[in-house]
């Protein structure tokens, strides 16, 4: 029965310390006013202002970067109009990506219909049934065997075109 004080206690102190660190967590901004007063907020300076930035909270530990690293500048938070544009070029790049893809679907579709109907055009010619076309008079002539042949052929190579 003792114990349940001293647990109460430990997680209190540690609520509180919690709830201390959580400020030193936060950005402190810095601006100097039209007077030159400088001031320090947890809020951000309001648009009128001469100077402003924004204080960075000291680290614990030293930093253990390379020189090389230190040299080049670090990517800040991009503003909202940057993001915006990131946003936009994304949203673009998406839409040129589903375009290509839909084109790229319909041209497959559209191939496998040509390869589908050249067969069926090859399998009739290699059927054995009576070919037929019409003639500049309109009426319908019957392919010899060697007409035939050379139908067959043509259909072949129609087929193999689009069946690749």
């Amino acid at each position: 029965m003792q114990r349940f004080p001293i647990v109460a206690g430990l997680l209190t102190v540690f609520a509180c310390g919690y709830l201390l660190a959580i400020p030193a967590l936060s950005e402190t901004y810095k601006w100097t006013d039209a007077e030159g007063k400088v001031h320090y907020s947890d809020q951000p300076p309001p648009p009128n202002v001469k100077q402003s930035g924004t204080l960075k909270p000291r680290s614990p530990v030293a930093p253990t970067a390379a020189p090389e690293a230190e040299a080049a500048p670090a990517a800040g938070p991009k503003n909202h109009i940057e993001q915006d544009a990131e946003f936009n070029r994304r949203r673009v790049e998406a839409a040129e990506r589903e375009a290509a893809e839909q084109k790229a679907a319909k041209e497959a579709a559209e191939k496998k219909k040509n390869c589908d109907e050249s067969r069926a055009q090859l399998a009739r010619a290699q059927s054995g049934v009576r070919l037929s076309r019409y003639n500049e008079a309109g009426e319908i002539v019957y392919l010899n065997d060697a007409e035939i042949a050379q139908e067959i052929a043509r259909a072949q190579q129609v087929a193999d075109s689009w069946c690749k």
